[in-house]
């Protein structure tokens, strides 16, 4: 079987054929034989040719020795054509041939897709391979045949020659290919495999490369890190020396100038002395006054003069916290039970500002422990010495480090026998006392400044000033007639109640912009902190105003523009209904103003009530007194008398002219319901320019009926304009006239007040009956019962809150302060360019607890308006005149672009400093700095220079706590 050039060419051998082609193949190397195959003459028996031609279906090769190429197809022309036979390049041995008699070779059938020509072009593009040196000219031939092996049989997985292919039984049936063409599959999938493995040693590469780069720059961290730290040291260095320099000079001026004086008056006593010796007795005893008296006149200064002034042997270092001690004096020590009875120190604050006490008590030993009463878990060092009042050298002292929790106490320490207290002189035998000095401080300045945050964060976590928060639903901003929506009110944790006063076409904008303003319309006033919010369904896309304000009782703070009109109409912040949800969220500025205002409002409350309840209470005796002298059926028909009230409207063509309402004060009734008189100089809805609209509204009270009286007052009672009737009323609904009177009419006819600029309003009100006056005084009873009752166990549930205490502890990470950071996202830039304004950035809380905004003026500010974006950074709460490392980013897609201003600045407390000209309105744009979104991206970080200042900010921040909370 033979497989041609094409890869589904077959040769099939089978039955008789088969049979024939196996008879003709055992004569053919018979005939062969017989063959002269002498190199001299080279001549070939022609019969055996066309025998074996036969054999092989008639096929001859003769083989050229130039090209290696395969000529000549039938054997009769091949033999005629070369009378010689070249010798063979193609593997057959070459073996001497006898002459002999051509036989008949039977004639074989051979069924194959390949035919002679192809076969012939095979073996001549074979020869030319192995000529050309293409294929290894190394590899053995056939084993059978010593043939090349020109073929790979498939079914086998061998390659054999065509010999094989041909006449092999073992092959019958049986795939094969050329072995260039196999040779090429097998070797492009071999070179795919080399690719995979090349393409794995590529990727691991990468991983590796991608691992030293991090190991690159956490070894450059290192080597940062250990900068900074030489360089803290460096400067720590500095100090000690420049501490041991001044003391050393003030202790060398000291003695500078007592050896002078010593040298003086050495040097004169010895020129004295040499006078003296050289000068003859007669001499000596004329000037022995002289010599006495220059010898006294050597000592210009008395000792005394020279007083030594120790300096303290003690050095000061930043890293090394130092002790605070105190002296614990143990009285009446004999006195004291063994075992039974326990001596308690004063508290001892350590540089920290934790409370220490010292517990001393009498066995066979003077025993004594340490305490922590306030402060945080952790390691601390401490010393305790039994001080000796004789010698301070014998004095007993131990130094130790160890864990202490809070409240409860350390390790005990036996300092000394009891009988060697008296025998070795520390107990005082006139006194009955001893002294005992304790120490404590943290071991490092790393647990020092790690305390101090642990202790900051539980006063941070005590002192929670949390927001009440309520979602308000303003209707009607598509209504053109509407100038005011007014929320209903909600009641605080303080109690005060707040209201939100919205103005959908805005309050003096032109109808461009949404106007909105907080109204405290009862309880405590004072300092508040308020965000506004307009609700969005995408998050992002709120809009969000915070602020801080005095606030007093009928007063508004807020925003004359809020947002854009046309921004909630096309921006999807209105709802199907028409309305839009505005979240209200309303603290006291400070937790100690929280716990103020709630002490308060419940003196407040109970005055009220108490006031209410007397008024009350004396109305109805006095009114019970009356009726019981009246007939009985009279009094289930009597009226109660209408409560009246005055309200004088101010200001009523500014009023106007700016569109605003104006409310009357609080009101009560003789029940104690509290009104309140609501007034559109402008009028409202379909009153709107030609009508003054009036409303009456229920506060606090108890809904039912009433009977309402409001009158518009004139000099002349038959114009008075008045409008009576009976109403059921709701708490918080009002209930009114959109065209209480005309304007025109208002103004023309004298109810204007020409000298003020005023109208003047009286409203009275009144229970339907004396009955349903009744019903109403005893709802009014119960319900302030009911307060009393919750005003109570509110105020219990305060103390509990004011004194309880919650610890959380986290751990001081490293001793180079890290950075805060906070990235922020500056939305609708072109829109803040175009309305001059400013905004400012989420807040950033960092680890001291400070409190950092960034000021940003989309359109310049200063010097920098009108071309530059403005930046500032301000410190809204921590510690004024704080030094601190900032760091503010302009983010770019590609982060080497950004724009970094960083450095170290002292801040003040709430005052601007920054960057007017901070970067150009083009190349905002050019540079890419402003995203497709029309978004600027900021990034602010914050960290104190050191650790020294940092723990120097903390200890600031703890007593400004601990002010707080007292």
């Amino acid at each position: 079987m033979v497989n041609g050039s094409a890869p589904a060419k077959m040769l099939t051998v089978n039955g008789r054929q088969g049979k024939k082609l196996k008879e003709a193949s055992r004569k053919l190397p018979q005939q062969q034989q017989q063959v002269n195959h002498s190199e001299t003459n080279g001549k070939v028996n022609e019969a055996v040719k066309k025998e074996a031609g036969k054999g092989c279906n008639g096929l001859v090769r003769e083989v050229n020795g130039q090209d290696g190429q395969v000529n000549g197809i039938e054997g009769n022309e091949s033999s005629k054509k070369s009378g010689n036979v070249p010798q063979r390049k193609n593997g057959y041995k070459k073996s001497p041939q006898p002459h002999s008699a051509a036989q008949p070779v039977p004639e074989t059938i051979v069924h194959s897709d390949v035919s002679p020509q192809e076969i012939c072009e095979e073996n001549g593009h074979t020869n030319q391979q192995e000529q050309n040196g293409e294929q290894d000219s190394d590899r053995p031939p056939c084993s059978l045949h010593s043939l090349p092996l020109i073929f790979f049989c498939l079914s086998c997985n061998i390659c054999i020659c065509e010999t094989c292919a041909l006449h092999d039984e073992t092959h019958a049936e049986h795939t094969f290919k050329k072995v260039a063409t196999i040779y090429e599959t097998k070797l492009e999938a071999v070179k795919h495999e080399f690719a995979l493995v090349t393409t794995y040693l590529e990727e691991t590469k990468k991983v590796i490369d991608s691992v030293e780069r991090n190991i690159d720059l956490i070894k450059a961290s290192k080597a940062r890190k250990l900068q900074e730290l030489s360089r803290l040291l460096h400067s720590e260095a500095e100090g000690i020396e420049r501490q041991i320099n001044r003391k050393l000079s003030v202790l060398q001026d000291q003695k500078d100038s007592v050896a002078n004086e010593v040298y003086r008056v050495r040097s004169a006593y010895k020129r004295l002395e040499r006078e003296l010796n050289a000068c003859p007795k007669q001499d000596l005893l004329v000037r022995d006054s002289e010599f006495v008296k220059r010898c006294s006149q050597l000592i210009e200064k008395p000792v005394e003069s020279f007083v030594y002034q120790p300096v303290a042997a003690d050095l000061e270092c930043d890293f090394i916290p130092e002790f605070r001690s105190e002296i614990f004096n143990v009285k009446d020590y004999q006195a004291i039970e063994p075992i039974e009875e326990c001596r308690t120190s004063d508290v001892l604050y350590d540089v920290v500002g934790f409370g220490w006490r010292l517990h001393a008590w009498k066995s066979d030993h003077l025993s004594v422990t340490l305490m922590m009463t306030e402060g945080v878990s952790g390691r601390y060092e401490y010393c305790i010495e039994l001080l000796h009042g004789a010698d301070p050298s014998r004095s007993i002292k131990l130094i130790h480090i160890d864990q202490f929790e809070l409240h409860r106490s350390g390790p005990v320490h036996d300092l000394i026998e009891n009988e060697r207290l008296v025998e070795e002189g520390f107990l005082s035998e006139y006194s009955d006392s001893l002294q005992i000095k304790f120490s404590v401080r943290p071991p490092t300045i790393v647990a020092k400044s790690r305390y101090q945050q642990e202790y900051i964060d539980q006063s941070r976590k005590d002192n929670i000033n949390e927001y009440d928060s309520n979602i308000i639903t303003i209707c009607n901003i598509r209504d053109p007639t509407t100038s005011i929506v007014l929320s209903k009110q909600y009641t605080d944790t303080v109690g005060s109640r707040w209201r939100l006063n919205v103005y959908p076409k805005g309050n003096n904008t032109n109808c461009r912009y949404l106007s909105t303003y907080v109204e405290l319309c009862d309880g405590v006033a004072g300092r508040y902190q308020y965000i506004v919010e307009l609700l969005h369904n995408d998050p992002d896309r709120q809009v969000k105003f915070q602020s801080e304000d005095d606030f007093r009782v009928g007063e508004i703070r807020g925003y004359q523009k809020f947002i854009r009109v046309k921004r909630v109409l096309e921006e999807g912040y209105l709802n199907d209904d028409g309305s839009i949800y505005i979240r209200l969220s309303i603290r006291p500025a400070t937790l100690a103003l929280r716990c103020q205002y709630q002490e308060e409002y419940q003196t407040l409350k109970e005055e009220k009530l108490l006031f209410q309840f007397n008024s009350q209470l004396s109305q109805h005796l006095t009114k019970i007194r009356t009726l019981r002298e009246e007939n009985s059926s009279l009094q289930s028909i009597a009226y109660p008398e209408y409560n009246s009230n005055i309200f004088v409207m101010r200001n009523f063509g500014s009023l106007r002219q700016n569109n605003e309402d104006i409310c009357s004060d609080n009101s009560y009734d003789d029940l104690g319901c509290c009104w309140r008189l609501i007034v559109f100089p402008n009028g409202d809805k379909e009153g709107q320019d030609e009508w003054l609209s009036v409303y009456l509204r229920l506060l606090e009270g108890i809904p039912g009926s009433y009977e309402y009286c409001v009158e518009l007052l004139h000099n002349d009672p038959i114009k008075t304009v008045k409008m009576e009737g009976t109403q059921t009323f709701e708490i918080q609904e009002r209930f009114g006239w959109t065209k209480f009177a005309r304007l025109d009419m208002v103004c023309a006819s004298g109810f204007i007040n020409e000298e003020h600029d005023s109208l003047y309003f009286r409203f009275s009100l009144r229970p339907p009956n004396y009955k349903a006056k009744c019903e109403y005084q005893q709802l009014l009873k119960v319900d302030a019962k009911r307060e009393n009752e919750m005003l109570k166990r509110y105020d219990q549930l305060m103390v509990n809150a004011v004194h309880g205490k919650c610890y959380i502890l986290y751990p001081f990470r490293e001793l180079i302060p890290a950075y805060s950071t906070i990235t922020y996202t500056l939305r609708n830039f072109s829109e803040m360019q175009q309305k001059e304004g400013f905004v400012y950035s989420d807040p950033l809380v960092d680890d001291l607890g400070f409190t950092w905004r960034l000021l940003i003026y989309a359109n310049g500010h200063n010097e920098g308006r009108g071309c530059h974006l403005s930046v500032f950074l301000i410190l809204f709460e921590g510690v004024t005149g704080s030094r601190f490392e900032y760091r503010v980013e302009l983010l770019h897609r590609n982060p080497l672009a950004n724009i970094k201003m960083e450095g170290v600045n002292v801040f003040k407390l709430k005052k601007i400093w920054g960057w007017p000209q901070y970067i150009h309105h083009d190349r905002l744009r050019d540079e890419g700095y402003l995203n497709e979104d029309d978004t600027l991206e900021f990034r602010l970080s914050i960290c104190p220079p050191d650790i020294k200042l940092k723990c120097e900010y903390q200890q600031e921040f703890i007593r400004k706590l601990k002010e707080s909370h007292k």
